[in-house]
């Protein structure tokens, strides 16, 4: 979820961007590919698994999607070959995530509030709806 531009961070500063992966409020994030890692295991019941409605949840969630998160989280999901991590979240939850390759070593862009606002504008624009920010 992101933030409304005129949420403020923990210190009653404005201009903080939530993190994805872990929910934390920061001034810095980084742009990238990243995508929840989910199990799927078929159903022996079903004999076309392919059109099975579980497995094409799980098709859906296995692509990878742009998203925001702070330099804390990258440096645990970047920090080995795979890009595969446990991020510990606000509320104490464990979940993994899965970086693109194309996001890893040090490639993903840094945006701070300013350009994050200008992205989110930008996007919104793109799909025909407002953004008061």
């Amino acid at each position: 979820m992101t933030p409304k531009p005129e949420q403020t961070t923990a210190a009653g500063k404005p201009g903080a961007i939530s993190c994805h992966t872990c929910g934390a409020q920061v001034a810095v994030v980084r742009s990238v590919r990243l995508r929840q890692c989910v199990s799927w295991r078929p159903d022996p019941n079903v004999i076309d698994d392919q059109n099975h409605r579980a497995h094409l949840q799980y098709a859906r969630n296995m692509q990878f999607r742009r998203a925001f998160i702070c330099q804390a989280c990258y440096a645990v999901l970047a920090s080995n070959g795979y890009g595969v991590g446990a991020v510990r979240t606000t509320t104490g939850e464990t979940k993994e995530y899965n970086l693109s390759g194309e996001s890893r070593g040090d490639k993903a862009a840094v945006y701070d509030y300013a350009k994050w606002l200008r992205y989110q504008k930008r996007t919104a624009g793109k799909m025909g709806l407002g953004f008061d920010g």
